[in-house]
């Protein structure tokens, strides 16, 4: 209860007592309690593991090793000629090459086979990407149905080398066919691997009306709308790839060569089986997945973290190697009972 005074009327000051109401004061509650809550979460200590931020960290701490003259040991195996150099010793499949140039108008045009992916050697995001086919003399690109000249072509590709966005270098690759997808461009398979374990499989499929999407668990159980408040067009309908438990097999046994928390590896399914398509060591991409998600793949993150601590006291090596490396999800080191 307070007092309000009001001016003097009529020679007589007048005064009015204001009683606050029942509703009044549980709202002034509740606006307590709120701050008292928020001030507990802004103050509480550590909060649980999550990707996002270990992905961040990462990326500055990569930035400061910079600084020391240090260069993170996965970007020796990044490159698309280092990377299938690397899945050459790993005996693992990869697409066939079929040329090397160093600028787009040294192409061999007339020796390159009716279907024929072109890439830049360093680029990212898929950027000059193009899954051709040729089709009654014409290069039909797979994803946006268009129809491309050599001279559209190389237009496109220098314009993207000028800029800065991809290298002057190219690599012309087998167009992988996937079983599911006879005549179209193939099914990408993204993995987010964790030091010899998977927290996600991702099915992208490209289209001249955009991608769609499907996340899997390392069981191949859909995850829904993975990524929180963005707009990616998911497809719950993608089936697992024809060769899943391969796949999934690959992706571990890549990731556990490699002595780092996390790295993406990209695969395509084939009437063969697996074929190698590439690491990421720092992926793009919407920047949060959804609390849940975020908070099991940074569980799969710390636990990496443990095992190549104990791998760094046992061994010492950073370097990628051509197996899974010993301390890694499928390679463990000996407990210390047993040594």
């Amino acid at each position: 209860m307070r007092r309000l005074e009001l001016p003097m009327i009529a020679r007589k000051p007048v005064s009015l007592t204001i009683r606050p109401t029942r509703k009044f004061m549980r709202r002034k509650l509740d606006t307590i309690i709120g701050r008292g809550r928020r001030l507990i979460a802004a103050t509480s200590a550590v909060p649980g593991p999550s990707f996002v931020a270990h992905r961040d960290a990462l990326q500055r701490v990569r930035v400061q090793g910079h600084v020391f003259g240090a260069r993170d040991p996965v970007f020796d195996v990044n490159s698309k000629v280092d990377a299938a150099a690397w899945a050459d010793r790993m005996g693992v499949r990869r697409a066939a090459v079929y040329a090397e140039v160093t600028d787009v108008a040294d192409l061999p045009w007339q020796t390159l086979p009716s279907r024929f992916v072109l890439k830049p050697v360093r680029g990212a995001a898929s950027r000059g990407v193009l899954l051709l086919q040729r089709r009654d003399g014409v290069l039909q690109e797979l994803r946006t149905e268009h129809a491309l000249t050599e001279g559209d072509i190389t237009t496109q590709l220098r314009a993207l080398a000028e800029s800065g966005q991809v290298s002057r270098e190219l690599v012309v690759e087998e167009l992988v066919e996937d079983p599911r997808r006879p005549g179209r461009g193939p099914i990408d398979w993204k993995f987010t691997t964790f030091f010899g374990r998977v927290g996600l499989a991702e099915a992208k499929i490209s289209s001249a009306g955009g991608a769609v999407w499907c996340g899997f668990d390392e069981y191949w159980r859909t995850v829904g709308r993975r990524y929180a408040g963005n707009r990616l067009n998911i497809d719950e309908s993608i089936p697992p790839p024809v060769h899943a438990d391969e796949l999934m097999d690959l992706a571990k046994r890549i990731s556990a060569s490699i002595p780092r928390p996390f790295v993406r590896v990209d695969l395509y399914d084939s009437a063969e089986g697996p074929v190698f398509g590439e690491i990421t060591p720092e992926p793009g991409g919407p920047p949060h997945f959804r609390r849940d998600i975020d908070h099991r793949l940074g569980e799969l993150w710390e636990e990496a973290e443990g095992r190549l601590l104990a791998r760094a006291a046992h061994d010492g090596s950073i370097s990628p190697a051509d197996a899974p490396l010993l301390g890694s999800a499928l390679l463990p080191l000996p407990s210390a009972d047993t040594r």
